[in-house]
């Protein structure tokens, strides 16, 4: 006993100590006799203690826990004092005490870290909680509490998680847990699932209140599952504003190009029954350009926004309606199988988009050309829906614009057709089979040759290929710059022969596409070409249509026609009269002359208003110091008439034939004398 770490002593039948251990000693001092008096030891003390030992000796086991003054300052003891026994006679006491302040000591430490922990946590502000190896809460914060507040009641130390995760499932506590029975039973066992073994993925919690929650949590090394849940309500509302500007037109507040391509996506995979068959409408506004012109861009948005308004007041809550770009529309329309109902839909819609507008106090009545392809009858893909309502798009333009078209076989046998075309044409122009024809251009007075059109002409097959069509085949392919370039080098190829033979060809008109005038590099393509024949500008002249000028990248084709201008080349507007707004083109761009479409020179022998007309074009451009060009001429008097109102020059059947023959081109220039 004496070399134990606690203080033990005996005392006999009178209270007198007759053993001290080393620890006692050292704590008490040497106590041989009856307990004495010290200076360092209270009386109520000494008392206290004297009383402990009388009640052992009479029999009773005394224990008390108690601060005790001992030689070297107060301690905590935990004492007890046991009667001594000889056959059932107490002939003494055993007492022991234990020293309990470096207990206390490692106790104080244990509560000041924990109340330290609780500060922390509390002051953290993303919930925390933590679970034992029996999933019993065993320590969490205010911040839990308050984030799953229809939870809270289940919330205290020593709950189960899953009694806590059903309790939240009753009270709605979880957003995506479902709403059916079956769905709850889901969501419990993968939430179960993933907190019992969790990963180092986190989860994203949507509460009911809005606010948004992500979850993290791991098992530590003592088996416990801790976890953080941080409130991210701020940062998914700053996703949400970030998708919402990708995803939507800044103009109109319609969805983009991007969304329209992602529903028609999932309504192609037909994951409800009321996305199996649907329609998709493409539409935009009829000569949209010439309102920024006249009015402004101004009063151009201001008009997006109003068709916007009115799509979304003629459609459904769950169409999708987006806007393409510019004054293109797009509306994706669930549930339509039958083309009548589309066609009632279609009604109904360009009925409403065609109503008056005022813009600026002034009444407008917008046309708007629609083109609609049903699914899945016209496509399985949204590329292939897209080109089908595009091609019937194309055809409402076809017809006149302002109304709409319905994709069916005859468009998709159109459709098959333009792509065949855009391989056999590529392949066409690689092996040079695409040809010049020049059809003669006289001098309406003196009815002498002054020049040619040069004309594309292709033969596919023993088909005669309608330049109207391969054209803009070709413009849609991506080869408008390479069949421009084809039939510049073919043209002045043959105004270079004729000149080296000792003939005047004149000059040649050459049109020009929407492609070569946004083409930087096509002023200098066309110097390099004229110089390689030995040409001048003044043999070739290049002529616009108005449908050129109404692309986008205007402001890239008037600078390309001011250059064209700078280097001597003579501007002529194709097909005057059939476009939208001439007069403003003539004020705005360079041009030198004018060519009247044959639409107005075929009647005007006999209808008064289209010889009005004519003779109005003629009056108008000569006053503006330009030169008028009648085509389409096909009778004598027609050819006398324009010949009385002043008409500079004229082609047409009546005077020639677009020719490729040189020996036939050959016979005109010879024959041709001024008279």
């Amino acid at each position: 006993m004496d070399d134990l770490p606690h203080g033990a002593w005996v005392v006999d039948r009178e209270g007198q100590y007759i053993y001290q251990n080393r620890m006692h000693r050292a704590c008490f001092g040497d106590l041989s006799s009856q307990l004495p008096d010290k200076d360092w030891m209270p009386a109520d003390q000494a008392a206290d203690w004297v009383r402990a030992h009388r009640r052992a000796l009479t029999g009773e086991v005394v224990r008390h826990t108690r601060k005790i003054a001992t030689r070297h300052g107060v301690s905590h003891f935990d004492t007890t004092i046991v009667p001594v026994f000889d056959n059932a006679v107490i002939i003494g006491a055993l007492g022991l005490a234990i020293n309990n302040d470096p207990w206390i000591a490692t106790q104080r430490e244990a509560e000041d870290a924990r109340a330290l922990l609780d500060d922390v946590i509390e002051t953290i502000p993303d919930a925390i909680a933590a679970y034992d190896r029996d999933d019993r809460l065993i320590l969490f914060n205010a911040a839990y509490r308050k984030l799953y507040e229809l939870s809270a009641p289940s919330i205290r130390i020593g709950s189960r998680f899953e009694d806590i995760l059903r309790y939240g499932l009753a009270a709605g506590q979880y957003v995506d847990a479902g709403t059916t029975g079956e769905q709850h039973d889901a969501w419990l066992a993968g939430r179960l699932a993933a907190h019992r073994d969790p990963a180092q993925t986190a989860l994203i919690q949507q509460l009911p209140n809005g606010r948004w929650l992500h979850v993290r949590e791991r098992r530590s090394a003592s088996g416990n599952v801790v976890g953080v849940r941080t409130d991210v309500s701020a940062l998914k509302e700053a996703e949400a504003v970030i998708r919402h500007t990708a995803e939507t037109d800044a103009l109109t507040g319609l969805a983009n190009r991007g969304v329209m391509l992602n529903a028609l996506e999932s309504a192609l995979k037909g994951q409800r029954i009321a996305d199996r068959s649907g329609a998709l409408l493409m539409l935009d506004i009829d000569h949209f350009k010439a309102i920024n012109d006249t009015l402004g861009h101004a009063a151009g948005d201001q008009v997006l926004r109003i068709m916007a308004d009115r799509l979304k007041a003629s459609l459904r809550a769950g169409d999708t309606i987006a806007r393409l770009g510019g004054d293109e529309f797009a509306v994706l329309a669930n549930g339509f199988a039958q083309e009548e109902a589309c066609e009632v839909v279609a009604s109904n819609l360009h009925r409403a988009l065609t109503e008056e507008i005022n813009i600026q106090g002034r009444l407008l009545r917008p046309g708007v050309s629609m083109g609609i392809a049903l699914f899945p009858r016209d496509g399985n893909s949204a590329a292939e829906l897209f080109k089908s309502a595009d091609t019937a798009l194309y055809r409402t333009k076809e017809s006149g614009r302002n109304g709409w078209t319905l994709f069916n076989q005859d468009l998709g046998d159109r459709l098959r057709r333009r792509s065949q075309l855009r391989e056999d044409l590529a392949e066409a122009l690689m092996l040079g089979d695409i040809r010049a024809a020049l059809q003669p251009l006289m001098d309406v007075a003196s009815g002498a040759h002054v020049g040619f059109e040069a004309l594309a002409r292709w033969s596919r097959n023993g088909e005669a290929i309608s330049p109207f069509e391969f054209v803009a085949v070709a413009e849609d392919a991506g080869l408008g710059l390479a069949l421009g370039q084809n039939m510049l080098n073919r043209t002045c190829t043959k105004l270079a022969a004729l000149i080296s033979e000792g003939l005047d060809p004149g000059f040649a008109a050459v049109n020009l596409g929407t492609t070569q005038l946004k083409s930087s590099g096509f002023p200098d393509m066309l110097q390099t070409c004229l110089e390689r024949y030995g040409l001048k500008p003044e043999h070739i002249e290049l002529e616009i249509t108005e449908n050129t000028l109404l692309d986008r990248s205007i402001d890239q084709i008037r600078r390309a026609l001011d250059v064209l201008r700078d280097m001597g080349f003579r501007l002529t507007l194709d097909d005057f009269g059939t476009g939208y707004a001439s007069l403003t083109h003539l004020k705005q761009f360079p041009v030198t002359g004018i060519k009247i479409d044959r639409s107005f020179i075929m009647n005007v022998e006999t209808c008064v208003q289209d010889s009005v007309i004519v003779r109005a074009m003629v009056e108008l451009a000569h006053g503006l110091g330009m030169t008028v060009v009648a085509e389409g001429v096909e009778t004598p008097g027609q050819l006398a008439f324009l010949r009385s109102i002043g008409c500079d020059m004229a082609q047409g059947y009546h005077i020639c034939r677009p020719q490729t023959d040189p020996a036939l081109i050959h016979a005109w220039l010879a024959k041709r004398e001024p008279g």
